[in-house]
């Protein structure tokens, strides 16, 4: 096996670690309560179990002045994860919600201490010779992973129970984990090599910010940032009950909303890259998040139809093609604002804000369905979107940045 093709190997086991766990404690959670009929206000409330993912930084910068090895930090996380899912195998969703959520809550801390770890071994098997096929390679490992621990565990459920449905995700965690640590060679010292990390608490924190985009519009930014994403994470919380209560099946489901919108995520990513290139980011990131905002019209047409399973695969398709095109033009332009200095650090902040979008704030979705019919939810979901779209608008870009 060449080294170009052994490290896209190593990384595509990286990616499928991290797709696999982020909907371990997200999606795949939320539809495992759903299903068990959990209410749509603490159904919101548990989108708060991945508030480590926001933090992903200032984890970093703790986990990295404990003197640990590479290999001792994942064994530890990936012990945390391993534990965590053996303990959600045997709770009950009506009966054991807090314990639910202190698990899912330890699992999310696991997953965002593997991922800083796992990125530090993606980085030490990438060189300038093999950067293609390394970003190729995780890119379709962090796709399988979600459509393993998404579609795959719940069209799983639609066959055997949730306790072994756990069990299975166990083992598949434990096997990739062996297969990763039989990728790493030695055990890895970790090593603070970026200066900026060596300082106190304004070198580590608020240098880093002040200086993303040369310290222009910083609440602009910050906003933007935060509201672009807002409605379609507002969505994620209440996709599953919705097509629950329409009447489809976990297989149905599986299928249509996580097997095929995966396909078409895909696709959207692709075509999406290949439009951006043309035609510009800061174009592109209007354009997609305006078509995306609109394709959330077509949940509003489903809940209106009902059951129609024809429907479900096209409102899955359309929106995940949207929301894959919109994301691309989303991290190119929070990749454009870090500088070289403080490039990683910078990354690491924006997606902390990033993660406030996904975590905090959809918190509140339940709420809104809750004390709404599904239509209206919708529609209150687009208009939520609109102040970020407006955001990206030419006329605000060019005056804002």
């Amino acid at each position: 096996m060449s080294m170009i093709s052994k490290t896209s190997l190593q990384v595509s086991l990286c990616g499928f670690m991290s797709g696999l766990c982020l909907l371990l404690s997200g999606n795949t959670l939320n539809f495992w309560l759903a299903e068990s009929n959990v209410d749509l206000v603490t159904l919101g409330l548990f989108t708060l179990v991945a508030l480590p993912y926001s933090f992903k930084y200032f984890i970093s910068i703790l986990t990295n002045k404990i003197n640990f090895s590479l290999r001792g930090w994942l064994i530890i996380a990936q012990a945390m994860i391993l534990m965590c899912l053996m303990g959600l195998a045997h709770l009950n969703p009506i009966h054991n919600k807090q314990a639910i959520a202190v698990l899912a809550l330890t699992l999310a801390l696991g997953a965002v201490i593997q991922d800083i770890y796992l990125d530090k071994l993606r980085i030490d098997k990438t060189h300038l010779s093999n950067r293609g096929a390394s970003a190729s390679g995780y890119i379709v490992g962090y796709r399988l992973g979600m459509l393993s621990s998404g579609a795959g565990l719940i069209f799983l459920s639609s066959i055997v129970n949730w306790v072994t449905v756990f069990y299975c995700a166990a083992a598949l965690f434990l096997f990739i984990s062996l297969a990763i640590h039989q990728a790493i060679e030695g055990s890895v010292p970790l090593a603070l090599t970026s200066k900026h990390l060596r300082g106190g608490f304004s070198a580590q924190i608020i240098r880093p910010i002040l200086k993303i985009a040369r310290g222009k519009r910083l609440i602009y930014i910050i906003s933007l940032i935060i509201l672009y994403r807002l409605a379609d994470n507002l969505l994620a919380v209440l996709v599953n009950p919705f097509q629950l209560h329409l009447g489809f099946n976990a297989a149905e489901i599986a299928t249509a909303s996580k097997f095929f919108g995966t396909t078409m995520a895909i696709v959207g990513g692709v075509l999406g890259g290949k439009i951006l290139q043309k035609i510009g980011g800061a174009k592109s990131l209007y354009c997609f998040g305006l078509i995306h905002l609109l394709s959330h019209f077509l949940f509003i047409v489903q809940a209106k139809i009902g059951y129609n399973l024809t429907l479900l695969y096209i409102v899955n398709g359309t929106e995940s093609l949207t929301g894959s095109m919109a994301m691309v033009a989303y991290i190119a332009y929070l990749t454009g604002l870090c500088n070289k200095q403080y490039g990683t650090t910078q990354y690491a902040l924006l997606s902390s804000i990033m993660g406030l979008s996904r975590t905090l704030l959809p918190a509140s979705a339940g709420t809104i369905a809750k004390y709404a019919s599904w239509e209206a939810c919708f529609i209150i979901i687009t208009i939520i979107g609109i102040p970020g779209v407006v955001l990206t608008s030419n006329r605000a870009f060019k005056k804002l940045n």
